[in-house]
């Protein structure tokens, strides 16, 4: 787009076309260059994907097996007061919950950081104006994505508390049957068991209406990007009647 709407720049005379009288072969030139970055970044977005999300799940493996060594580690008298659920959670589900919330998080932020960075000096090089356009839009769209990110950390937070609650719950029910008809706690044990089930219920609710604003958030960056693209034609279009 930068190419097409100002062809008299000082960068596009490195290009044996001449933008101004070949129009076909320019936009054949741009449409050519446009499809190759786009694979490149595609495919290295890929690689790093891959890379990432290994090393994630490897570094979940070590923090299991370090939690397993302690867990092998502890005295009888240790383990008699130890919750069976909260072990289970602990060297089961919590070190994968960190390498997927955690670990891939950070490394995915951290390559579109590399990227964006990469493109935000490229378009500064060409042109200011529309290094000042993509600020526009930069900002806008990390605030959305902070108030995304700390809902998410948020519920995440919450499933990670209550669902061990609602399990511990249940298995009280199942292994204490005989003791719970014979004081006649059926009411009180249903009770609790439905106010953790109701809880964990509202708190997933929650996380279900987070993941499907995706697509809302997509909407509103998309037509944050419309506008700045409006503005900046217009901008690029008084200047071509000045001069």
């Amino acid at each position: 787009l930068l190419l097409v709407t100002d062809v008299n720049n000082d960068w596009l005379k490195i290009i044996p076309i001449d933008f101004q009288v070949d129009r076909t072969s320019s936009g054949i030139a741009i449409a050519i260059t446009f499809l190759l970055l786009t694979m490149i970044k595609a495919g290295y977005h890929q690689w790093i994907t891959q890379k990432k999300a290994a090393y994630a799940y490897r570094v979940g493996a070590s923090i299991a097996h370090t939690q397993l060594q302690h867990f092998f580690g502890l005295t009888y008298q240790q383990y008699s007061n130890r919750d069976y659920s909260h072990e289970m959670n602990r060297l089961s589900n919590l070190p994968l919950v960190f390498a997927n919330n955690v670990i891939i998080p950070a490394g995915t932020l951290l390559t579109e950081a590399f990227l964006f960075l990469c493109l935000l000096l490229a378009v500064a090089v060409f042109d200011y104006i529309a290094l000042l356009m993509v600020m526009a839009v930069a900002f806008p769209t990390l605030w959305l994505y902070s108030l995304r990110k700390k809902a998410i950390e948020q519920t995440s937070q919450q499933i990670k508390d209550d669902y061990p609650r609602l399990f511990k719950t249940t298995l009280q029910s199942v292994e204490g049957w005989r003791d719970i008809k014979i004081f006649h706690r059926e009411a009180y044990f249903i009770s609790n068991f439905i106010s953790h089930f109701n809880k964990l219920g509202k708190v997933f609710s929650r996380d279900h209406a987070l993941h499907t604003a995706t697509s809302r958030l997509a909407e509103v960056v998309a037509a944050i990007c419309i506008t700045v693209l409006i503005v900046y034609a217009l901008i690029l279009s008084d200047s071509t009647h000045e001069t």
